[in-house]
């Protein structure tokens, strides 16, 4: 199923939901200064209407076929999201993007999130190629595409300015037959 997938007895992906808007926006406020780091929509969530926008523009693009966004649950609580959206039609190219609270960092959550989304890019989207773009300086996020087996593509210079300080961005891909060469290689 699509809008619901378990990864393990306490963690889970759902899909985005007007109906999450308030916690969203709550586990926002509580990880802003950590959140805003990094992500340049934080500065500009100020209200739940922000998030709830948001939630509409992933429901109509999920309509679509263009994207899937979820929340990442941890013993029945938020604590993140994580998206997959096309970014290329003509080569069935999907961008990976994700966030997690603080306390949540570091445990292998989001790894596991992503590994998850790119099989869920296999089974429903029929993707070929994935991408992950992050800040040279976020090594939390670098990690993670690294783990996943995502290769460095190269690094857009200049590429996002975040409260006021421009970053150059790691641009990560991975295609479609490197999965599962990745995941045996992981596994031995």
């Amino acid at each position: 199923m699509v809008t619901y997938r378990r990864i393990s007895n306490d963690l889970w992906l759902e899909l985005v939901s007007p109906y999450s808007v308030e916690a969203v926006f709550k586990l926002v406020e509580e990880n802003r200064k950590y959140l805003s780091q990094y992500l340049t929509w934080v500065e500009n969530t100020t209200s739940s209407i922000q998030v709830l926008e948001n939630t509409k523009r992933a429901l109509i693009s999920f309509s679509e076929k263009k994207s899937i966004d979820y929340l990442i649950i941890n013993n029945e609580e938020i604590i993140g999201r994580i998206s997959i959206w096309l970014i290329d039609e003509d080569t069935s190219t999907y961008e990976i993007g994700y966030w997690i609270i603080e306390s949540k960092t570091n445990l292998g959550i989001i790894s596991s999130c992503v590994r998850e989304v790119i099989d869920i890019g296999i089974e429903y989207l029929n993707a070929e190629k994935y991408e992950i773009a992050c800040i040279v300086e976020n090594i939390g996020s670098n990690r993670v595409a690294q783990k996943n087996g995502f290769k460095l593509e190269g690094i857009k210079r200049n590429a996002i300015k975040v409260n006021n300080i421009v970053y150059n961005m790691n641009q990560y891909g991975l295609l479609r037959e490197e999965c599962k060469k990745h995941r045996t290689i992981a596994s031995t």
